[in-house]
C-alpha cells in the first residue's frame, strides 16, 4: 500500500470497535454529536464515502482521540433511516486505506489524510476459495459447529468465516492487512488450520460456530 503525498486524501474518519473489510454491508447506528455531524456531512455529500478503522486502544464513543490502527477500509452511504433519538446509516464497504495522519481540529468529526491501496483484485481462483472453506469447516467438524451457507464472492466469504471464527481484534485486524481478496483468504486459510489444531488438542467443542450479523452501536 504505497502512496505520495501527493497521492493523499481527506477521509472523515468512523473509528469502531471492529475490523471492516472490502465488500461487507455495514449498519451503524448513530447517535453520539461528533458522528451525527459526520453522518450529516454525508448527507450534503456528492460522494459519501467515509473511513472505518478500528480502535487499538480506547473508546468509540466519548471525547479524546483513540489509539488507531494504521489500516483501514473505505465504506460509502447507501442508505440512512431517522429514528427517535438515533440514525440508521447502511453502508458498503469498498476499498483499503492507510491513515498518514489524523486531525481533530478540521471538523467536528476526525479527518484523516489517507493513501489508497492499489491495485486490488476483489476476485480469487476457486481453488483458494474451495480451500478456505474447507479450512472453515474442518474446524467445524472439529468443534461440533454448524454453518447456514458461505457467500460466493471472496470478500464476503473472507468476511463472513473470519466473523465466524471470533477472533481478537488484532488478528483480524492483520486479516485486513494481509492483502487483496486473495491474500485474505489465504490468511483465512492458515487460521482455520491453526484453529482446528489448537481446538482439536484441547478437546474444545461448541454448539455452534456462525458468522453473526452485528449491529455497531455509535
Amino acid at each position: 500500500m504505497d502512496g505520495s503525498v501527493d497521492d493523499m486524501e481527506s477521509l472523515p474518519l468512523f473509528p469502531l470497535g471492529s475490523v471492516l473489510l472490502p465488500g461487507v454491508r455495514l449498519p451503524l447506528r448513530v447517535f453520539e454529536p461528533r458522528h451525527l455531524a459526520l453522518t450529516a456531512h454525508l448527507e450534503r455529500s456528492d460522494d459519501p464515502v467515509f473511513g472505518v478503522v478500528a480502535i487499538r486502544r480506547g473508546r468509540e464513543v466519548g471525547a479524546g482521540m483513540p489509539d488507531l490502527y494504521e489500516v483501514g477500509c473505505a465504506a460509502r452511504m447507501t442508505a440512512l433511516v431517522r429514528h427517535e433519538g438515533h440514525l440508521l446509516l447502511e453502508a458498503v464497504a469498498e476499498r483499503r486505506f492507510r491513515i498518514e495522519s489524523v486531525h481533530e481540529e478540521r471538523a467536528p468529526y476526525l479527518v484523516a489524510d489517507v493513501t489508497w491501496a492499489d491495485g486490488e483484485q476483489d476476485t480469487a481462483p476457486d481453488d483458494l476459495a474451495w480451500a478456505a472453506r474447507e479450512g472453515f469447516q474442518d474446524l467445524l467438524d472439529v468443534v461440533g459447529g454448524r454453518v447456514a451457507g458461505l457467500p460466493e464472492d471472496p470478500s464476503l466469504l473472507a468476511a463472513s468465516i473470519l466473523d465466524g471464527l471470533g477472533l481478537p481484534l488484532p488478528e483480524q485486524q492483520a486479516v485486513l492487512e494481509a492483502g487483496d481478496a486473495v491474500e485474505r483468504l489465504r490468511a483465512i486459510r492458515r487460521l482455520c488450520r491453526r484453529e482446528a489444531a489448537l481446538a482439536e488438542s484441547l478437546g474444545i467443542r461448541s454448539a455452534s460456530v456462525t458468522p453473526s450479523a452485528r449491529l455497531n452501536q455509535n
